[in-house]
């Protein structure tokens, strides 16, 4: 993270609950290719946070160490839009 992106996530993370979820929306949208719709890729994500929750009530999920969670999180949100490229395929 280059040291002006790095001051404007610490900035980000002092806001409150609901204006970070909005930006973190729009940064999202500002990712996406164009030929995936929106109404695909909010597809994926809800079949994934739906499989997530049924492992997490089932008691399957990984353990993820703090200093590896962003390369997993980027890892995961690159297989969705793969799984989400896929489906518009």
């Amino acid at each position: 993270m280059t040291p002006t992106a790095a001051e404007v996530f610490e900035t980000a993370k002092a806001l409150p609950r609901e204006e970070r979820a909005e930006l973190t929306q729009e940064l999202l949208r500002t990712l996406g290719t164009a030929d995936v719709s929106d109404e695909a890729r909010l597809a994926a994500l809800r079949d994934a946070v739906d499989a997530a929750e049924a492992s997490i009530e089932a008691g399957r999920f990984d353990r993820v160490p703090t200093d590896g969670l962003r390369g997993y999180i980027r890892q995961i949100s690159q297989d969705a839009a793969e799984i989400a490229a896929t489906k518009t395929a």
